[in-house]
């Protein structure tokens, strides 16, 4: 109908979250975090249903990007690095617990952490936080083996690999892979 005005609803409701500078990302309320690495990645509407809340497949995809992101960072490289010695890390195992639901526009902070490395798997915990409000979305973990590259069997990890997976791991890499 021509000539009806509609409210819009992004400026009429205050506590919709309004664009922000680079570095309010970086007030994650959790003082827990202060050590550790986080990936920040806002939710987009092709990632959620039509009640705006994120389609729960969708976790495991934010799970991937963040793992390989914290890889980038702890492997000097990332999984570039790892290739070129000969090397790929496969998920064998994927476990994800749901706490609260994620919505369209939420910025979002995954926290992985090396939980346990063995003989050539490793476990990789992900915690998945709002970046706002410091809530516990999601618990998860991945199991990954090395693998050779060229045979595809599983290898023992290598002893350069292991330490820089023992050490600890701290910052904030955004979705575009910036690292503060």
């Amino acid at each position: 109908q021509q000539g009806v005005s509609r409210p819009n609803k992004a400026s009429a409701d205050p506590t919709r979250r309004q664009p922000t500078n680079f570095i309010y990302l970086y007030s994650m309320k959790s003082k827990s975090l202060a050590n550790d690495f986080c990936y920040l990645l806002r939710v987009r509407y092709g990632e959620c249903d039509s009640q705006e809340i994120v389609f729960n497949v969708r976790y495991a995809e934010y799970m991937d990007v963040a793992i390989t992101e914290f890889m980038r960072v702890m492997w000097d490289g990332g999984f570039k690095s790892l290739i070129a010695d000969g090397y790929d890390a496969h998920v064998v195992s994927l476990h994800i617990d749901w706490k609260a639901s994620a919505k369209f526009d939420d910025v979002l902070c995954i926290v992985p952490k090396i939980k346990e490395i063995g003989n050539s798997s490793f476990t990789t915990s992900m915690d998945i936080y709002n970046e706002k409000t410091s809530e516990l979305l999601v618990q998860g973990y991945l199991v990954n083996v090395m693998f050779d590259i060229e045979t595809h069997l599983p290898v023992q990890i290598p002893d350069d690999y292991r330490k820089k997976m023992s050490r600890q791991i701290t910052g904030i890499v955004n979705h575009a892979g910036e690292i503060n």
